[in-house]
């Protein structure tokens, strides 16, 4: 990569489960001999209208969210706000923030089934970057 990063790609989901173990992965980044780190993939959908009320930052919130949707606990890995809580008007109720997903099948459910919060359903979406363009 033009950072000098690289990209492994493995044949199997077998070989993907063994390389994620702590003792193969510590040996294998050993033998690799430059300093190397593995970083997971994560997926982020959009969260229209949350209240701004909401403690998002805060990992008990976060665990209760998923304990509300039967999602396994870790699912959500972290949560912001698009646009900083300073910056918003002094009556605004609500406000779009993305959540972080740790598994790709958390993802979906949230997608297909929405995302329910103090028993209000909101309708989650995909985040969608936008390409990058020369000028």
């Amino acid at each position: 990569l033009r950072n000098g990063g690289i990209i492994l790609e493995l044949d199997s989901v077998s070989s993907t489960r063994w390389l994620r173990q702590d003792a193969n992965k510590a040996n294998f980044l050993e033998k690799l001999e430059i300093p190397a780190d593995f970083k997971d993939h994560r997926y982020a959908i959009l969260i229209p209208f949350l209240p701004i009320s909401f403690p998002i930052e805060e990992p008990d919130w976060l665990r209760a969210v998923e304990a509300e949707n039967d999602l396994p606990e870790g699912s959500i890995t972290t949560a912001r706000w698009i646009k900083v809580k300073t910056r918003c008007t002094p009556d605004q109720r609500v406000a779009h923030a993305i959540f972080t997903l740790a598994e790709p099948k958390a993802a979906n459910i949230l997608l297909c089934d929405g995302l329910y919060i103090c028993k209000e359903k909101l309708h989650p979406r995909k985040e969608k970057k936008d390409p990058l363009r020369c000028v």
